[in-house]
């Protein structure tokens, strides 16, 4: 699957700024991805990349500047193996490689004559899993695996770009590995129970060197923790078509690298004790097929994240900053014909609140979907497709100073 997307960048006015951002909120994108598949193995292959100009001045930069811009790409490739041991016993795994690099580019105005500045962020990562799925109990579908994953390149840099100067470099990598199990238990013929864990180690290390000061400093860091998510599922289908749920699940992430050492300009260098973030979330759905090519649903839920890492007003610490529950509903429908067309629209009314209880402004209340597929007659097995996404006024900051990575000078 191919995909291309272009925007030219549109006049731009905001208050805090004179005049406009004249012609710098284009945007570019390509995406790829392939998949095939031979006896019990598969293979897949991606990539996104995305080329934005940004028309806001983020970070106390230049305004109306038409070399601020973002550019980013990802890649993926994947092999996994799947087969069946036996009549109650299988097993299957998988093998991925992923690449991300970041850059944005801004002036400063803060020399003469005044450099591009460059904030790069380099990944590199593999992850394997094994699991096995046994159905050898009556009642009873066991689910257990093992993961390991290595983010062995998670690096950061800022640069200047002519005169040459580096100003902070960070090189990190870390690693997770999991254990899971889950166990999907027939209550007879109408309700199901689906109850599972999973425990997780990890651990981050690398060094930060800071040149914003003569002479450069450097400091290594390392944060190693653990954590245990439980979810469950209780399912009830009075008839077929229909399907009532109540869902529980929780789940975590520990800080990257950039969130626990960081530089403040005429500062020693910091490094936070920031724990993991934390969600937990809580739904109930219903489902009903119209016949068997149409679906409605409806899902009423309740997210909770607790101990967001961001930045202390006071100190420019990394901290458990933020906590906030997402509460609303979702409705929706989706119709698939014989031939391979496919419709879905949906609706999302969402409330969201910090732990005073004041609704956050940069989150929408209202958001539309539609989308809408059909294959194209030809050898290739190629989709069109069109879709149109509609959100509610929001508020966000714009002109913010980032004081962690630039220096005034």
């Amino acid at each position: 699957a191919l995909s291309g997307f272009r925007a030219d960048g549109e006049d731009r006015i905001f208050s805090e700024y004179p005049g406009a951002a004249r012609g710098l909120d284009g945007e570019t994108a390509n995406k790829f991805f392939g998949k095939l598949s031979h006896g019990d193995f598969t293979f897949s292959a991606g990539m996104v990349e995305r080329d934005k100009a940004i028309p806001t001045a983020p970070y106390s930069t230049v305004f109306n500047d038409p070399d601020a811009r973002i550019v980013d790409r990802e890649t993926h490739l994947a092999a996994g193996y799947a087969t069946a041991l036996s009549d109650a016993l299988s097993f299957s795994a998988q093998l991925s490689l992923g690449a991300y690099d970041f850059r944005n580019d801004y002036h400063y105005d803060s020399a003469d004559p005044d450099p591009l500045n460059h904030d790069e962020v380099h990944g590199r990562w593999w992850n394997a899993e094994v699991r096995i799925e046994y159905s050898g109990f009556s009642g009873h579908r066991i689910i257990a695996g093992l993961e390991y994953q290595s983010d062995f390149r998670q690096d950061y840099r800022n640069r200047d770009a002519a005169p040459a100067f580096v100003w902070y470099d960070q090189a990190g990598d870390s690693s997770r590995h999991g254990l899971f199990i889950n166990d999907r238990i027939s209550l007879g013929e109408q309700w199901q129970l689906d109850l599972g864990a999973r425990y997780d180690n990890f651990s981050i290390k690398g060094k930060l060197t800071d040149c914003s000061a003569d002479p450069c400093v450097t400091g290594p860091f390392s944060q190693d923790g653990d954590a245990f998510n439980p979810r469950a599922a209780l399912i009830f289908k009075p008839t077929p078509d229909t399907a009532f749920k109540l869902l529980y699940g929780s789940a975590f992430r520990a800080a990257n690298p950039t969130e626990i050492a960081f530089v403040i300009p005429g500062q020693p260098l910091q490094i936070s004790h920031a724990e993991p973030e934390k969600l937990t979330t809580r739904e109930a759905t219903v489902e009903h097929f119209i016949g068997k090519n149409f679906k409605v649903w409806a899902d009423a839920f309740q997210y909770d994240f607790k101990g967001l890492i961001d930045t202390d007003p006071a100190t420019n610490e990394f901290i458990n900053a933020l906590d906030f529950r997402s509460r609303g509903v979702l409705i929706g429908s989706e119709w698939k014909s014989e031939d391979g067309r496919k419709a879905r629209a949906s609706y999302t009314y969402a409330d969201v609140t910090d732990s005073s209880g004041a609704r956050l402004d940069d989150a929408p209340r209202h958001q539309a979907k539609l989308n809408y597929a059909m294959p194209v007659a030809g050898p290739w097995r190629l989709t069109a497709a069109l879709s149109r996404a509609s959100t509610s006024s929001q508020q966000q900051q714009v002109g913010e100073d980032d004081t962690r990575t630039r220096s005034a000078d």
